[in-house]
């Protein structure tokens, strides 16, 4: 079987791998100084929804990537994040 290139675009900064439930892709990432959870249709890429807070000072080696590393989880009708600034978030999907 050969995979076929679909979409691609550019959401912000992190290390998270998206996570794909059903039609919708979750991902998380760091856009200026808030941290933001996006949900993506798969098929299309057009954005459904988005969460989004201010993102704590990343300082020391870590400040180099402020970034989230951590990836969403999605169970339940809930989506939740960890932030790079030790931030756990829980949102409604």
């Amino acid at each position: 079987m050969e995979l076929t290139h679909k979409w691609k675009t550019t959401v912000g900064l992190g290390d998270a791998t998206p996570a794909l439930v059903g039609n919708k892709l979750y991902v998380f990432v760091r856009q200026g100084s808030e941290e933001v959870t996006l949900c993506l249709n798969a098929g299309n890429r057009k954005e459904l929804w988005q969460e989004k807070y201010e993102a704590q000072a990343v300082t020391g080696a870590a400040a180099r990537h402020p970034g989230p590393r951590s990836s969403p989880t999605v169970a339940d009708g809930k989506v939740v994040t960890l932030g790079v600034g030790g931030i756990l978030s829980c949102s409604d999907i």
